[in-house]
């Protein structure tokens, strides 16, 4: 894989590619898709919001503080996208046995949390085939059993093509994030478990993206082969990378 070559410009870390550039804030909509409701949460911005009954019922009652803010935070943010696209959100957001949500008949979403932020995208069934949204925060370290374990051989060239360590981290960062998307997006439709290594991913800097191929099936909709986008951003405190997929058949 060929990293590309630009300048760091101002909030970008030394060397690295200046197409992935600072946004100020993380998007208050998805990006290049409004049929898809995106809402961000951030502990302690807008008040506490208790979980409902049949939610709090999912945490075990030995869960860590940390882990119950981090849950209810995302369910939050998951209910005000729901009522964002619906205008209301009256049933609760269970959980599957892989821990995976479980949307209202007809939607189809993905939540995140990290350091304290949480974020949700809920979309239509009839508008999109899945969704995948990962949040990873910053500064962060990966190490080598971090980039061993999630990078395929090519992957691994491009981090090792960083101009130096802090953006080799970043890097491996970047597709751990796209990697938690991918799988996001394309479990709910074949129930099918994707390891770091079933998906190559090669950075696009002038479109701000990874383009996806999958080295195994991912359920009858996804054959091996298939190609997908993964959208980047990079905040001053995450790395935000995103995934929506096609409604089945198109």
């Amino acid at each position: 894989m060929q990293a590309g070559q630009a300048k760091a410009g101002p909030g970008t870390l030394p060397g690295m590619d200046g197409t992935l550039r600072d946004d100020k804030t993380l998007p208050r909509f998805f990006p290049a898709d409004r049929r898809i409701s995106l809402v961000t949460h951030a502990c302690g911005a807008s008040g506490e919001r208790p979980l409902r009954p049949e939610e709090d019922r999912l945490l075990s009652p030995r869960a860590a503080e940390k882990r119950r803010v981090e849950f209810s935070l995302g369910r939050a943010a998951a209910h005000d996208a729901i009522a964002g696209l619906l205008g209301a959100s009256p049933h609760p957001i269970g959980k599957g046995e892989n821990g995976e949500p479980l949307w209202p008949e007809g939607l189809v979403g993905s939540i995140t949390h990290s350091a304290g932020t949480a974020m949700a995208a809920v979309g239509r069934r009839t508008d999109t085939g899945g969704i995948g949204i990962d949040l990873e925060s910053l500064p962060m370290r990966a190490g080598r059993d971090l980039s061993r374990r999630v990078c395929t051989p090519g992957e691994m060239a491009w981090v090792m093509e960083a101009a130096d360590a802090p953006e080799a981290r970043l890097r491996v960062r970047m597709l751990f994030s796209a990697k938690e998307s991918v799988y996001k997006a394309l479990f709910p439709s074949g129930r099918t478990f994707l390891g770091f290594q079933d998906v190559e991913l090669l950075w696009q800097p002038e479109r701000r993206c990874f383009r996806g191929r999958l080295l195994r099936p991912a359920g009858p909709s996804y054959p091996c082969g298939h190609l997908f986008d993964v959208g980047c951003r990079k905040t001053r405190d995450f790395v935000f990378t995103f995934l929506c997929l096609p409604p089945w058949g198109v």
